[in-house]
């Protein structure tokens, strides 16, 4: 939330997955947030670090790919995230 104030970004909503690995995308909060991004109803979502996204890098492009295609940025409050 400090992260989100920082960067003047306004929080909608919280999709959390507790005590669930992010080895595996069958994470109920974060299925809800990938169906969630083809509602347009936000422009990005902010992670503590990457490896809370996904651990697996295939998971982790692929779904960071569908998001940018429904218009989501993915935003690390703790690492930066090159643009290519």
């Amino acid at each position: 939330m400090e992260f989100a104030e920082r960067a003047g970004i306004d929080v909608i909503g919280n999709y959390i997955d507790r005590a669930f690995s992010a080895k595996s995308y069958h994470r109920p909060e974060f299925q809800r947030t990938i169906k969630d991004s083809y509602k347009y109803a936000f422009d990005c979502i902010i992670v503590w670090k990457l490896d809370r996204f996904s651990r697996n890098r295939y998971d982790s492009a692929h779904y960071k790919a569908l998001l940018r295609k429904n218009g989501v940025k993915v935003i690390s409050a703790k690492e930066t995230i090159a643009e290519g």
